[in-house]
């Protein structure tokens, strides 16, 4: 427990500009709108403000805290003093879910409470937004791992979201939300 502490700590600090950034877009994500931040008229500033950057800032955040400890490498600290791979894995996720599950789960329950929600929506909205942040995170989380930088991990990511387009566009009648086909 105190090995998976300390790479969750070390993690904090090197990355803290980028986990605070994530806090601050999860909230304006969630809350944009409802505090009259961000307009809800649409247009591309709210889209990017609101939607685009989070997942930007959650890809990098999610990439760079995986690559920041090689398994094997030159830059390996543990090799004199070997860390159990159980105990580097629960502090990466624990990491990803300290700093994209839980800002996202107490903005979700006072949204609910703010709207006088019933728990089975505040439910509903839980496991919603917060489940999709974590699905986001281990994708960019397991995109990481098989990547050694950050650029690689973009292109991969790149060249999955467009095979699956090209797949999904010649499947004629997918019965799943097809955006390509807007």
């Amino acid at each position: 427990m105190s090995v998976t502490l300390h790479i969750i700590r070390k993690d904090l600090r090197h990355f803290w500009v980028l986990a605070t950034l994530s806090v601050v877009f999860s909230l304006l994500e969630t809350l944009g709108w409802y505090w009259a931040v961000i307009p809800f008229a649409g247009g591309f500033s709210s889209l990017f403000v609101g939607q685009i950057i989070p997942v930007v800032i959650q890809f990098i955040l999610s990439v760079a805290v995986v690559q920041a400890d090689p398994t094997v490498g030159d830059r390996a600290f543990w090799r004199t003093r070997p860390i159990p791979p159980g105990a580097l894995l629960s502090a990466k996720l624990a990491f990803l879910f300290l700093v994209f599950a839980v800002p996202s789960l107490l903005v979700n329950i006072y949204l609910a409470v703010s709207m006088d929600a019933s728990l089975p929506v505040l439910g509903g909205m839980v496991i919603e937004s917060t489940g999709m942040i974590l699905v986001e995170a281990l994708v960019a989380a397991f995109i990481g791992s098989m990547t050694s930088t950050l650029i690689q991990a973009a292109a991969a990511l790149l060249g999955a979201v467009v095979a699956t387009a090209v797949v999904a566009s010649l499947i004629p009648d997918l019965p799943l939300f097809a955006p390509w086909r807007l």
